[in-house]
């Protein structure tokens, strides 16, 4: 980096910065599978909150977006997802579990997101689905969903996480 660098929060800014080398394992597989596993954790954070018996379905649904991240799937793996998960949005919305309901459509828009956006946005999604959901005073969601989402990356792209 270089130029002044200041932390904020959730983000280190400086006036330039790049990679001191490229990563080779990251290809288009790679961010296909990442972009699998950030839908997947939005599944997850709505599963947490919905309850039964919706919770169990956003379970299922999370758990084979979750598997298909680790390896190439030839079948569309969102097929269906949105549809489940509006459906799921309305029942929550009309029962009065806002946050569920809230959740739900993070999901649903990052289906939509996942065929479109850059890679880096849907796991930016699945970070605010982390934080969106009922406080934790104890757990800091947002920030344990990006070192979930950083020990993803180290584990698929076998980065070397040493300082020497």
């Amino acid at each position: 980096m270089e130029g002044p660098i200041t932390v904020a929060g959730h983000k280190v800014m400086a006036q330039r910065g790049r990679l001191a080398k490229p990563v080779p394992q990251w290809d288009a597989d790679a961010g296909a599978a990442f972009v699998r596993a950030c839908v997947g954790r939005t599944a997850v954070h709505a599963a947490a909150e919905y309850g039964d018996p919706g919770g169990r379905l956003l379970t299922e649904v999370a758990d084979q977006l979750l598997a298909s991240g680790n390896h190439r799937t030839e079948t569309d793996p969102f097929a269906g997802v949105s549809e489940v998960a509006l459906r799921l949005q309305r029942a929550a919305a009309l029962s009065g579990r806002e946050v569920a309901a809230r959740l739900c459509g993070y999901l649903a828009d990052a289906v939509e997101m996942a065929q479109t956006y850059p890679v880096p946005a849907l796991g930016y999604v699945a970070a605010r689905a982390a934080q969106a959901r009922r406080p934790d005073p104890a757990d800091d969601r947002y920030d344990a969903e990006r070192r979930w989402q950083t020990g993803w990356l180290v584990n698929r792209l076998e980065l070397d996480t040493s300082l020497g």
